[in-house]
């Protein structure tokens, strides 16, 4: 991704400033830049480096998650810009389509229910016949199938270079290892961010700032001086997903999701292909720990320390790829175990802990600041969606 790395000459101001340089952020401050001088600081030394970058790029269709939640609006608002985005020629993404399937009797019942929300919602679906599930996916075990054709892949590098070039087009800056170190609330709204870039530490006034951290935003929003806000949101809990690379030929030609887990902590660990059509299985959704304080007490884990090597995770490499096998033999029973080695981690800032049901994303205004708490699966595919719905709290 080409930015505008910019370094910190004096104190300056600015219209809004964005804290967090992954999709959402970038999406934020495009969408903001129209209505003024906006500043993205990002503490890393590169975009989308936590949560943003260790996905599995899919546009999703808006299927799962209840109706009248912002999961689910904002998810299918950001899905047409994506794609609006791919026809435009700026976004590089393919309509894979994808398939939800049963693999036995007991898990019909659920994926009807999917299909009748998928109809309620206007979202395109229909079963596929088994004979010709049998003729263009014939490694798969399924007794039922409904496809999703509005579902595909994007390259998330390429999603990111579109929304920095809006923001550039708006004279916008991206501003890289730059620390928020802590605010001030000033008269008349205005709010003075200390930040820090490495070399030097300098203040910047904003007459609104959008908290899109991710993995940081409780923290950031501490920082803030917004402790009122994290009295109203859930903790946030970290949820590790791991991913399986599937080496030799592709089984599949398209996503393969099985019926979800209930408490949706995850969607199982289905089949995803990338635009080469190399397939990956996973992520999985294991538990690390709180990582911001709550009534149950303080958090239990670091975001900054946690780790990305899936050998240190719970099972190691090995246990992994047992645990993951386990689960894709559902649907591809013939797949040998060789043929799956680790892949890549991620982790989830999310707002549900192991024994919670369904957390929406929180999305707070506090004053002239909008927090984005808990941006998790679909964020990516939400990410237009969320900056318009900033735009609408702020403006």
């Amino acid at each position: 991704v080409s930015v505008l790395y910019w370094r910190w000459r004096s104190p300056m101001q600015c219209h809004t400033l964005v804290i967090g340089g992954g999709i959402v952020g970038l999406a934020v401050a495009a969408r903001l830049s129209r209505h003024g001088a906006t500043v993205l600081v990002e503490r890393h030394g590169t975009l989308l480096h936590e949560t943003s970058g260790r996905n599995s790029g899919v546009v999703h269709a808006g299927i799962y998650y209840p109706d009248e939640t912002l999961k689910t609006a904002l998810c299918l608002a950001g899905a047409t810009r994506i794609w609006d985005l791919h026809r435009e020629g700026r976004v590089t993404a393919h309509h894979c389509g994808k398939w939800i399937v049963a693999t036995d009797d007991a898990e019909v019942p659920a994926l009807d229910a999917i299909h009748r929300r998928m109809m309620s919602r206007g979202i395109p679906s229909r079963e596929v016949p088994l004979a010709e599930v049998a003729t263009t996916e014939p490694l798969l075990r399924a007794v039922k199938v409904i496809e999703s054709p509005r579902t595909g892949i994007v390259d998330a590098a390429s999603l990111a270079a579109a929304y920095t070039a809006d923001l550039e087009a708006n004279d916008g800056l991206v501003a890289l290892q730059t620390q928020v170190l802590g605010a001030e609330h000033l008269a008349g709204g205005t709010v003075r961010v200390h930040l820090d870039d490495g070399d030097s530490k300098t203040h910047i006034d904003a007459a609104a700032v959008v908290n899109c951290a991710g993995l940081s935003a409780h923290r950031v929003a501490a920082l803030l001086q917004h402790d009122t806000v994290l009295q109203r949101v859930p903790p946030l809990h970290l949820w590790g997903g791991r991913y399986a690379s599937c080496v030799g030929k592709a089984p599949v030609r398209r996503l393969v999701y099985p019926v979800p887990l209930p408490s949706l902590q995850g969607l199982g660990s289905h089949a995803t292909i990338d635009l080469g059509g190399a397939v990956r299985f996973g992520p999985d959704a294991f538990y690390i720990g709180r990582a911001s304080a709550s009534a149950d007490g303080p958090a239990t884990v670091d975001p900054e320390e946690c780790s990305y090597d899936i050998a240190a995770t719970p099972g190691g490499e090995s246990g992994f790829l047992d645990e993951m096998h386990e689960g894709v033999r559902r649907f591809l029973p013939s797949l040998p175990r060789e043929r799956l080695v680790a892949g890549y981690m991620g982790i989830r800032p999310k707002l549900s802990g192991p024994t919670d049901g369904f957390k929406d994303f929180a999305i707070e205004r506090e004053g002239n600041v909008v927090h984005c708490f808990g941006i998790e699966s679909p964020g990516l595919t939400s990410s237009a969606g969320i900056a318009d719905h900033v735009a609408s709290l702020l403006f």
